[in-house]
């Protein structure tokens, strides 16, 4: 679960966009939701408030870990 602290940190390093990105990189990495479909940006602005989903989150700080070495 993303804490609210975490959630501040990963948005000072992710830009307003960030769901698009996250979204972008489930899909490269093959990882959709129970319907076969891309998981919505609300579903990953849900995870960032809190919401625990692993599969998103991982992307979430895989994304993060990228942009902080740029």
């Amino acid at each position: 679960m993303i804490t609210e602290g975490e959630n501040k940190e990963i948005r000072a390093v992710l830009d307003f966009r960030y769901t698009l990105d996250v979204q972008k990189k489930l899909i490269e990495k093959g990882k959709f939701n129970k319907n076969g479909k891309p998981y919505s940006r609300v579903q990953i602005r849900n995870t960032m408030s809190g919401i625990p989903h692993a599969i998103i989150e991982d992307a979430i700080w895989e994304l993060y870990a990228e942009k902080k070495q740029l």
